[in-house]
C-alpha cells in the first residue's frame, strides 16, 4: 500500500507552514541600542518588531504572528514577509510557549506518546483495549487500530516496532518528522508468511469525534464535518516490495537552447538524500514494484485488499510492505503520475518530469510526474490589495537530477486538490518562473540544495481574489529523460509586502477645537491659522509621515500643501498649523491628510471641511416662559421663595447661534447649554431683585456680549391667618384673612404669646388637653401639591415631657397632608430625644412611610416657640425654622430663629382634607394631640423668605 490513509486532520483555522526554525520567545535589550541584546531576533508585536528591524537593520520576527507553519517577520525597509511552509516546524508546548518539534516517543499515563508535536499523539503500549493510534487537535479527534492484537512496542526514536504481529509480520510505526501524522506499515518478511490468510482482506478500525462521517473518495477516504467540508482525508492505499534499481548508465543529453541557473545560496536540510534502508518501510525508495490498493470504507472500518499476484509472484523481493499510513499536516503535497497513481503526501522526496525504465532502473516503470502543494492560512496575503505585494518565491529542496548537466524546470500556479487528485493534476497551469537547474549530490558544482523561483502573479492573484489557498506545482520537460529531478516535500512559500498606512483617525482642528465633519456636518471655526490633528498608523508597525493639503472648497482650488514632515513611530499624533493669510472670514475649506510609509505607500486620505467664522452673535433674546409655574417678568415683581419660574432664551436674530452661557445671580457664567431655542429654569431661595445673565454661542465658538435680566422675587403671599384671640365660642375668625375653624367645646382659651411675654392685653390662645380638643375648618386651606409655609406660635405644658404632638396639620384621605409640630420617635439629632419637626407622609396611605425635617433647637416644655415648616417644590424639600420666645421668667432672651438641614421629598401630593389646630388624624381618627397652647396659625403660598421668617420672631 503505497501512500494509505494520509489523513489530514484540519485545525479551526487552516494554516500553511513557516520554514523558520522554533525559537524562544523573546528577551527585552539591556543595554547599548538593545540590537546585540535582543535574542534571536525577535519581538513581541508588529510595532515593536518594525521599531527593532528599523533601528538594527535586520528582519525581526513577530512573535505574536506565529503559528506551527508561519512565520511573520518585518523587514528592516518597513516590510513584512510571511514564510508559509508544508511541514510544521514548531508547536507549543505544555507551558505555552513555542519549542521545536520533537517526534521522539516517550512514555505517558496513556502508553506511548510524541514528545512535542503539532498534533497530541498517542501510540499503544501493547495494553489491552487500546487501539493503535489516537491524534488529537482542535476538538477534532482520530483513532486508527489493527486487526490483531498488539505486543509491547521496541521503540527507537520517532519509530515503534510491534514484533510478530502475525507470524513473520512486524508492524513498524514511524512519527512524520513534522510531528503532523505518522506512518502505519505492515513488514511481510517471506512468502510464507503471506499465505496467512488474515492478510488477504484487512480491516483497520477507524473512530472520529462526533459530528464527523467517514466516505469512500477516489480509493481514500474523507471525513466531512455536517456542513460537508473535509475535516479528514486519506489517499489511496498501496503495498511495495524490496526491489532495488540495478546500476545502469547515465547518458548525457546536450539539449540546445536551455538556461543554465546561477549559483544558489541555499543549502538542503539534512536528511533529504536518499538511500537509508529505513525509508522504506516509510514509502517506496524507487525500482520497486507498487500496487494501489483502492479501500473500502464504511461508518467505522477501513478496509483494504493485499495484492494476491504481487504476494504470489516469484519475481516479488521480499519483505513486502502494506502502508496504512495517517498523517494530518495542514499544508498538502501530491506526485501525480499518468501511471501507478497519485502519491499524495509523500514523504522524502519525490520526482518531476519523465521517468524512463529503460534508462534509470530505479524507476518502477515508465512514467511522467507532477508535483504540487497547496498552502493554506494566506488569510493575510488574501486581505491585500494585489499592488501590496512586492515579491514572492517558491523553494523546495533539489535532491536529485539525472545528471550534472542543467536542465530547465517551470513553477506554475495550479487548481486546488485534495487526496483524491490524479494525472493530469490541474485543469489549469499558469507559468510563474522556469530555472535552469542540476542538483545530484555527486555533482560538485551543483549539489542538492533548496532552489528558489519566482512566484509573485501567484502571491498577487491570492491577493486579487481575497484568498487564504495557493496551490503550485512543478513541471519539467516530459520527452526527456534528462529532465527528471526530485524535489522534497518540505516546500516553502514567502511572499514579502508591504500594506499601505491606515486611512488617519481622530481628525480634528484645535486651537480652536472642532471635530472633522463634511457638508452639512462641518464645524466653524473662530481663528484664521488653526492647527490641524490626526493619528496616523502602519499596519506593518513602520513610521508613518503625514501630507497635509487644503483646497477653497467652492471652487476646489488647491490654497496649500504642507512640505515634507518628519515621520514618527506608527499611531502617534501629527499636527500641523496652517500659515496666517491663507482663510478668510465666510469662506468654506476643504482639508485632508494621508500618511506615507518609509516605501512611500500612501494610505487613503481622510477628508474634513470647515467654515471661518469670525463675527460675535447679537445679544440674545430673554423672556419669561408663561407655561411655567411663575411667569418672571422683567423688572416686575411674582412668585416667591421656592416658586420655581422659566426664561426662554433666543438668538437675538443671529442665526447661527447653537447655545447658551448664563448664571442667576453670578457674573461667572455657566458652560453652554446647546439648543438655537433653549428654556432655564430658577426657583429662589430669596426674596428681592434677581438677575439672570446671558451670552449666545455661535456655531464657531464666537461668545456675544452679557445680556442682563432683571426681575424681582416676591415675597410669600399670606393665604390664611388666625390670631386665635376670641374670649371664647365655637369659632376662632376674629383677625383672620381665611376661612373660620370650628373650635370643639372641650377646647379652652388662655393667654397668648405677647400676653405672656410682652404683656400684651387681649393676645390670646387655644389651650388644648385632651385628644377631644381640636380647632378644624370646614375643608382644605393650602395647596400641598407645591410650595407653601406653615407658621404657628406653641408652647407645651411644663408637665408635657415627653411623646410626640402635633400642633397644626391639614387632613390627607388616609393621613395627615402634613404635620408640625414635636416628635419623639429615635431620629431626633444628637444629643435630643424630642425634637421640633415639620413631616410629611410620601403617600397618602395609611402605611405611607414619612419624610420628616428636625430641628436641632431644644424642646423645651413650658417655653414659647415659633415654629415655620417649608416645603420647596421646586428645590424637593421639606425644612423647619425654630426661634425660641422663652418664658415669662426669660422674656428678653435674644430671639434668632435656627433653620434646620432640609429633607429631600420628591412626592408632593394634594391633601383634600380640613385644617387642624391641636392635633393630626390617621383616617378618621385622631392621633398626637397637642399638650398646650397655640397662638398665632398662618399660611403661606411659597416659601417664606428669611426675614419673613425672622420678623415675627423678633417681634415676639
Amino acid at each position: 500500500m503505497a501512500a494509505a490513509l494520509a489523513a489530514a486532520l484540519v485545525a479551526v483555522s487552516a494554516g500553511a507552514v513557516a520554514a523558520a526554525p522554533a525559537v524562544p520567545d523573546p528577551l527585552p535589550a539591556t543595554a547599548g541600542d538593545g540590537c546585540a541584546e535582543v535574542r534571536a531576533e525577535v519581538a513581541p508585536d508588529v510595532d515593536a518588531a518594525a521599531e527593532l528591524a528599523t533601528r538594527c537593520g535586520t528582519d525581526v520576527e513577530v512573535v505574536s504572528e506565529r503559528t506551527e507553519w508561519n512565520t511573520t517577520f518585518v523587514q528592516p525597509d518597513g516590510s513584512l514577509r510571511l514564510d508559509v511552509s508544508a511541514a510544521a516546524v514548531r508547536t507549543r508546548g505544555d507551558d505555552e510557549t513555542w519549542v521545536p518539534v520533537d517526534g521522539s516517543l516517550v512514555p505517558s499515563p496513556d502508553g506511548v506518546a510524541v514528545a512535542a508535536g503539532v498534533l497530541g499523539m498517542t501510540f499503544s503500549d501493547g495494553s489491552d483495549g487500546t487501539p493503535l493510534a489516537r491524534l488529537e487537535r482542535d476538538g477534532h479527534a482520530l483513532s486508527l487500530d489493527v486487526p490483531f492484537d498488539l505486543p509491547r512496542p521496541v521503540v527507537d526514536g520517532r519509530q515503534l516496532t510491534y514484533d510478530e504481529v502475525l507470524p513473520g509480520v512486524d508492524l513498524v510505526v514511524t512519527v512524520n518528522p513534522d510531528t503532523t501524522g505518522f506512518s502505519e506499515v505492515l513488514r511481510v518478511e517471506s512468502p510464507e508468511a503471506a499465505r496467512n490468510p488474515r492478510l488477504r482482506h484487512l480491516e483497520f478500525p477507524v473512530e472520529v469525534s462526533d459530528g464527523l462521517d467517514l466516505v469512500a473518495e477516489r480509493g481514500g477516504f474523507a471525513a466531512r464535518d455536517a456542513a460537508g467540508e473535509t475535516v479528514l482525508s486519506s489517499p489511496t492505499p498501496a503495498m511495495w516490495d524490496s526491489a532495488r534499481p540495478a546500476p545502469a548508465s547515465t547518458p548525457s543529453f546536450a539539449l540546445p537552447g536551455v538556461r543554465r541557473a546561477g549559483p544558489q545560496a541555499l543549502v538542503p536540510r539534512a536528511g533529504v538524500e536518499r538511500g537509508s534502508e529505513g525509508d522504506r518501510e516509510v514509502a517506496p525508495l524507487g525500482g520497486e514494484a507498487v500496487a494501489p490498493l483502492p479501500a473500502a470504507v464504511s461508518d467505522d472500518t477501513v478496509a483494504i485488499v493485499p495484492d494476491a499476484e504481487m504476494l504470489a509472484d516469484p519475481a516479488t523481493v521480499w519483505p513486502v510492505y502494506i502502508d496504512p499510513s495517517v498523517s494530518a499536516t495542514l499544508g498538502a503535497w501530491t506526485a501525480v503520475r499518468d501511471a501507478f497513481g497519485a502519491q499524495f503526501g509523500y514523504g522524502g522526496d519525490e520526482g518531476v518530469g519523465l521517468c524512463d525504465r529503460a534508462v534509470m532502473s530505479s524507476c518502477t516503470g515508465t512514467f511522467r510526474s507532477r508535483l504540487m502543494w497547496q498552502f493554506r492560512g494566506l488569510e493575510a496575503i488574501g486581505a491585500l490589495d494585489w499592488t501590496e505585494v512586492r515579491n514572492a518565491t517558491f523553494s523546495a529542496v533539489g535532491t536529485h537530477s539525472y545528471d550534472c548537466t542543467p536542465h530547465a524546470i517551470t513553477l506554475y500556479r495550479v487548481d486546488g486538490f485534495n487526496a483524491g487528485t490524479v494525472w493530469p493534476g490541474s485543469s489549469a497551469w499558469v507559468p510563474q518562473s522556469t530555472q535552469v537547474v542540476a542538483h545530484k549530490p555527486a555533482c560538485a558544482n551543483h549539489p542538492a540544495r533548496r532552489i528558489e523561483f519566482p512566484a509573485i502573479e501567484a502571491a498577487q492573484a491570492v491577493a486579487s481574489a481575497n484568498a487564504s489557498e495557493l496551490a503550485l506545482g512543478l513541471r519539467a520537460d516530459e520527452t526527456h529523460v534528462a529532465y527528471w529531478k526530485r524535489y522534497g516535500y518540505d516546500a516553502q512559500l514567502s511572499v514579502q509586502f508591504n500594506r499601505a498606512p491606515h486611512t488617519p483617525t481622530a481628525a480634528r482642528v484645535v486651537n480652536p477645537d472642532a471635530a472633522c465633519g463634511l457638508g452639512p456636518n462641518r464645524p466653524a471655526i473662530r481663528d484664521t491659522t488653526p492647527t490641524l490633528v490626526a493619528a496616523l498608523s502602519d499596519p506593518d508597525g513602520d513610521s508613518v509621515r503625514p501630507s497635509w493639503e487644503l483646497y477653497d472648497q467652492r471652487t476646489g482650488s488647491p490654497l496649500w500643501f504642507s512640505p515634507e514632515l518628519a515621520a514618527q513611530r506608527s499611531g502617534v499624533e501629527h499636527s500641523v498649523r496652517l500659515p496666517a493669510g491663507l482663510l478668510a472670514h465666510g469662506r468654506v475649506y476643504h482639508w485632508r491628510v494621508q500618511a506615507i510609509d518609509p516605501m512611500n505607500a500612501r494610505g487613503n486620505h481622510v477628508s474634513c471641511e470647515f467654515t471661518v467664522d469670525l463675527e460675535r452673535p447679537a445679544l440674545p433674546g430673554v423672556a419669561p416662559d408663561p407655561t411655567g409655574p411663575v411667569a418672571y417678568v422683567e423688572d416686575g415683581v411674582a412668585g416667591g421663595v421656592g416658586m420655581a419660574g422659566a426664561f426662554t432664551l433666543t438668538n437675538g436674530g443671529s442665526a447661527d447661534v447653537v447655545g447658551y452661557q448664563h448664571a442667576f445671580g453670578s457674573s461667572a457664567l455657566g458652560p453652554v447649554t446647546a439648543g438655537a431655542t433653549v428654556t432655564v429654569r430658577t426657583t429662589p431661595t430669596t426674596a428681592g431683585p434677581q438677575t439672570l445673565r446671558v451670552a449666545s454661542v455661535d456655531a464657531a465658538g464666537n461668545v456675544s456680549d452679557v445680556r442682563l435680566y432683571r426681575f424681582t422675587v416676591d415675597f410669600a403671599d399670606g393665604v390664611a391667618r388666625w390670631r386665635l384671640d376670641e374670649a371664647a365660642g365655637p369659632t376662632a375668625a376674629a383677625g383672620s384673612s381665611g376661612p373660620p375653624l370650628a373650635v370643639t367645646t372641650s377646647t379652652t382659651r388662655g393667654p397668648g404669646v405677647r400676653a405672656e411675654l410682652d404683656e400684651v392685653a387681649g393676645d390670646r390662645a387655644l389651650v388644648f388637653d385632651s385628644v377631644q380638643d381640636v380647632a378644624a375648618s370646614a375643608g382644605p386651606v393650602i395647596s400641598t401639591a407645591g410650595s407653601f409655609s406653615v407658621m404657628a406660635f406653641v408652647r407645651l405644658d411644663p408637665g408635657a415631657t415627653s411623646g410626640s404632638a402635633t400642633a397644626v396639620s391639614q387632613d390627607g384621605t388616609f393621613t395627615s397632608g402634613f404635620e408640625l409640630g414635636v416628635r419623639e420617635d429615635g431620629s431626633c439629632p444628637a444629643g435630643l430625644t424630642r425634637c421640633f419637626t415639620f413631616g410629611r407622609q410620601a403617600t397618602d396611605s395609611a402605611a405611607g412611610a414619612a419624610v420628616v425635617a428636625r430641628s436641632t433647637v431644644p424642646v423645651e416644655p413650658g417655653a414659647w416657640y415659633q415654629l415655620t415648616g417649608l416645603q420647596s417644590a421646586g428645590d424637593g424639600t421639606l425644612s423647619v425654622s425654630v426661634c425660641r420666645l422663652g418664658t415669662p421668667a426669660d422674656a428678653d432672651v435674644e430671639r434668632d430663629p435656627v433653620h434646620g438641614a432640609a429633607a429631600p421629598f420628591l412626592s408632593a401630593w394634594e391633601s383634600p382634607g380640613p385644617l387642624r389646630v391641636g392635633q393630626a388624624r390617621a383616617g378618621a381618627t385622631p392621633v398626637r394631640p397637642w399638650p398646650g397652647s397655640v397662638s398665632d396659625v398662618r399660611l403661606f403660598h411659597g416659601v417664606l423668605a428669611a426675614p419673613q421668617i425672622s420678623n415675627p420672631c423678633l417681634a415676639g
